[in-house]
């Protein structure tokens, strides 16, 4: 490997560990602010947290946040090894 390519390495990590994190933020605010207003908008909040029968859910805004927060760091994950190949054949 040539010194360039071998100096250019922690650069491109840190880029794309930069990237991943932007995209993993903006997809956590954006899926945070639709699922809240999904929640919010008439008696869907009063219908989580009570719901009829032996079933009660505790903190379901938390449990919310939880799994969008988890979600979003899935996808952001797909998201590179879904574009990395097309990527690979427009810069070769």
């Amino acid at each position: 490997a040539s010194s360039t390519s071998v100096s250019r390495r922690p650069f491109l990590n840190r880029t794309r560990h930069y990237v991943h994190s932007l995209l993993t933020l903006r997809i956590r605010s954006h899926l945070s602010k639709v699922v809240n207003d999904e929640y919010l908008a008439g008696v869907n909040f009063y219908k989580a947290a009570n719901l009829s029968g032996d079933v009660k859910l505790d903190n379901p805004d938390q449990r919310v946040t939880a799994d969008i927060a988890s979600f979003s760091a899935a996808f952001a994950d797909f998201l590179p090894t879904l574009f990395k190949p097309v990527l690979d054949i427009c810069v070769f």
